[in-house]
């Protein structure tokens, strides 16, 4: 990337953009951190082009969203009290990277199951798999950074970005700056009764013996991995009308057929407790559901049902439905969030971290909905994205998650994981009958 570039930032009250080099670290910054245990803390996204991007143009829009996210040009610091982002000067040239291939699927998990460098920086790496008919622009981000829904915010910024250079190099695009990326946000929004409230809901624990995880080998030789799955629009239609019909939530349906494929490939028998994680996003709890700044915001919410062998597909959409109406109505997400701020508040980084790892249970399995990555925000200049998808972190044994993004109506499921072929195999099978439990025939 160019030394000689002079981008001028301005933010939307016209004021210069943040000067510190160093940058606060949140709570979910260092939980991820935490989670390096359980996964490798990356996020991915793929989008897929129908011709060729400008190169020199992106590095520069690469460089200006670096400039307005700066945790993203920085490497993490401990300290004995708190930890911080500093800002790396100057940024390394290898941030933005193309490489001609015929074969872009390979080229594509290649580069998507490599990992940022959390204590060297930048915490993202962006690739252009370049081939004869298009291009296809993969983005590495680290976990610490931003969640799903954030990494959406980011892509689209990326993208107008783009477009605003393309269309005048001299521009300097107006974003704003400065916002923050603390769960604070959330904890100000709901008002101490409801804090009060949500600290003496009772703790949702998995169901005793419920806890089955995906049959994974955990075997030598595994290296990381992504397989996807993918439903057309009129598939995917289809599930959204059943949902109507059911008053039942993507999510709900998604849900019902995880544990009903779970339960067949581990034979599991009548009468049997299950517990499967969602992740949730907190930005429901924010106006217009919008955070201050791209950031972590979510948490978890526990399925727990009891499942029988015979029962219908239906059946067991009630029950995931009634199970997960009742726990959104009573404040979801929110104790656990509450209680690990009162713990990163009140006592020094390295003290909280061990306490945190020390009680902090990572679910076995768990479902995460990006949901819609929005088309009418992905517009690089001319060039039409054809297709798009985000996946979540590549889950360390025995750890499973399925991810959902969807892209112009078609959902993509993906499942990134550290395995061998066998498991590779077996996440095939698992997909094969999740095609056939989404049937809505």
């Amino acid at each position: 990337m160019s030394k000689s570039l002079n981008i001028h930032l301005q933010d939307q009250r016209g004021n210069a953009p943040r000067g510190e080099t160093k940058h606060r670290v949140e709570l979910w910054d260092q939980m991820h951190l935490i989670f390096q245990q359980y996964n490798d803390h990356q996020l991915h996204g793929v989008l897929y082009f129908s011709g060729f991007l400008d190169l020199d143009c992106l590095k520069k829009a690469v460089l200006i969203t670096m400039k307005q996210l700066p945790e993203l040009s920085s490497r993490y610091v401990e300290d004995i009290l708190r930890p911080y982002w500093k800002e790396i000067h100057p940024l390394p040239d290898e941030v933005v990277t193309c490489v001609n291939s015929h074969d872009q699927t390979t080229e594509i998990e290649t580069f998507l199951t490599c990992q940022t460098d959390t204590f060297a920086g930048p915490q993202i790496k962006v690739r252009v798999v370049r081939t004869e008919k298009n291009d296809t622009l993969c983005i590495l981000m680290n976990h610490m950074i931003s969640d799903g829904a954030g990494f959406k915010e980011y892509l689209y910024m990326l993208a107008e970005t783009y477009t605003r250079l393309k269309r005048n190099p001299a521009l300097s695009p107006a974003y704003k700056i400065g916002g923050s990326r603390s769960v604070k946000q959330v904890v100000k929004q709901i008002g101490l009764k409801n804090r009060i409230k949500a600290l003496l809901m009772p703790d949702y624990q998995p169901k005793k013996s419920g806890q089955f995880f995906f049959p994974l080998c955990g075997e030598a030789g595994e290296v990381p991995c992504l397989l996807s799955f993918k439903l057309n629009s009129t598939r995917f239609e289809k599930i959204k009308q059943y949902g109507k019909k059911a008053n039942a939530t993507i999510n709900d349906i998604v849900f019902a057929a995880f544990i009903r494929v779970l339960c067949t490939m581990l034979d599991v028998k009548d009468d049997t407790p299950i517990s499967v994680s969602c992740i949730m996003d907190l930005r429901h709890y924010l106006p217009d559901k919008k955070a201050d700044e791209i950031c972590n915001l979510t948490s978890t919410i526990l399925c727990n049902i009891d499942f029988k062998a015979e029962e219908s597909f239906s059946e067991t959409v009630v029950k995931v439905k009634r199970t997960m109406d009742r726990q959104k109505s009573q404040l979801p997400g929110l104790k656990g969030l509450l209680l690990l701020d009162i713990v990163f508040s009140l006592f020094p980084y390295k003290i909280a971290q061990k306490m945190i790892s020390r009680h902090f249970v990572n679910p076995l399995t768990s479902i995460s909905n990006i949901g819609i990555i929005d088309d009418s925000q992905l517009i690089f200049d001319t060039l039409c994205v054809e297709d798009a998808f985000i996946t979540g972190a590549v889950k360390f044994y025995p750890y499973f998650l399925l991810a959902l993004s969807s892209f112009r109506n078609t959902a993509t499921f993906t499942v990134c994981l550290n395995g061998t072929d066998k498991d590779k195999r077996r996440v095939e099978k698992f997909f094969t009958l999740l095609d056939n439990e989404l049937k809505m025939d």
